[in-house]
């Protein structure tokens, strides 16, 4: 495996935490949420790579896209456009 992926990055969360005295575990399940991500999952780990660390990884990604890509024009004036909800 190497260095910085994400089950090294988890381990080395878990012995952070454990030194403090804090057990990771999973949030709650509920049948329906709506404040954050649900996806059902079989261990802690996978919880937290499914549902923090690929949407936090994707967030970065778009961002940086449309940071640096050719449209930056319209991406800082595309506030200006009402929008009805």
């Amino acid at each position: 495996m190497e260095k910085g992926t994400f089950p090294d990055i988890f381990r080395q969360t878990v012995r952070m935490a454990d030194a403090i005295g804090v057990e990771p575990e999973k949030p709650r399940i509920a049948q329906r949420q709506q404040n954050r991500t649900n996806a059902p999952t079989e261990s802690i780990e996978k919880h937290y790579l499914v549902n923090l660390a690929i949407p936090f990884t994707d967030h970065i990604i778009s961002e940086m896209n449309a940071r640096f890509s050719g449209k930056r024009y319209f991406n800082c004036c595309s506030f200006i456009v009402p929008v009805n909800k």
